[in-house]
C-alpha cells in the first residue's frame, strides 16, 4: 500500500481520530449551575443521567433547553448544533394532578408554564375544549396569560376543570 493510501485509510479509521469534546454548563432556572466536559457525540439523554446523579432530579423531569428549543433525548450535541463551549438551559418538570369531571390526571408542566399551555395539554389528551371549561386552584380561578408559578402551583398540586353551564330561557 501506498504512503498516501495508509495516511487516508488511517484517518478513516475511528480509533485514530481524536474525539472532540466540549464544556456544557446547565443551568437551572434558581441560578444553580454544573459544568460538564463530554465529547460532541454524547447523547442529551446522558447529559440527564448526569444531572440526575448530581442534582437527584429524575431525567423525566427535566427539559432541556438549547436556544429556545427543547432538545430530543435520542439526538447528541452535535445533531444538536453543539460543538463549542456553551450555555444549555435546565427546565424542572412537576406533576400536578389535574381533577376532572370524572377522573384525575397526573399532567407534567414547569413552574414557568402558562395557563393556557396547561389547557393545551388537557385538550389534547380529553374529549374537552378550552371553550367548555375554566381552571382553578384553591378556588382561584386561573387566567389564560399568568404562570402556575404565579399562583404558587407545585408539584402535586390539584388544579380543578370546572365546566361551563351553557344556556338559558327560550322566548
Amino acid at each position: 500500500m501506498c504512503r498516501r493510501c495508509a495516511l487516508r485509510s488511517r484517518s478513516r479509521n475511528p480509533i485514530n481520530q481524536t474525539v472532540q469534546k466540549v464544556t456544557i454548563t446547565v443551568t437551572a432556572l434558581d441560578g444553580k449551575s454544573l459544568q460538564l466536559h463530554l465529547i460532541v457525540h454524547a447523547r442529551i439523554s446522558a447529559i440527564k443521567r448526569s444531572l440526575e446523579e448530581e442534582w437527584k432530579i429524575p431525567a423525566p423531569l427535566q427539559r432541556l433547553v438549547y436556544h429556545g428549543t427543547f432538545m430530543n433525548d435520542d439526538k447528541t450535541l452535535l445533531d444538536s448544533n453543539i460543538f463549542v463551549e456553551t450555555e444549555i438551559q435546565l427546565i424542572r418538570l412537576m406533576e400536578i394532578i389535574v381533577q376532572l369531571p370524572e377522573e384525575n390526571r397526573a399532567v407534567k408542566v414547569s413552574q414557568i408554564d402558562k395557563v393556557s399551555n396547561l389547557k393545551n395539554q388537557i385538550e389534547s389528551q380529553t374529549s374537552l375544549r378550552k371553550t367548555q371549561y375554566y381552571l382553578t386552584f384553591q378556588s382561584q380561578a386561573l387566567e389564560d396569560g399568568r404562570t402556575l408559578q404565579s399562583y404558587g402551583i407545585q408539584h402535586n398540586s390539584t388544579i380543578t376543570v370546572n365546566l361551563r353551564l351553557h344556556g338559558g330561557r327560550d322566548n
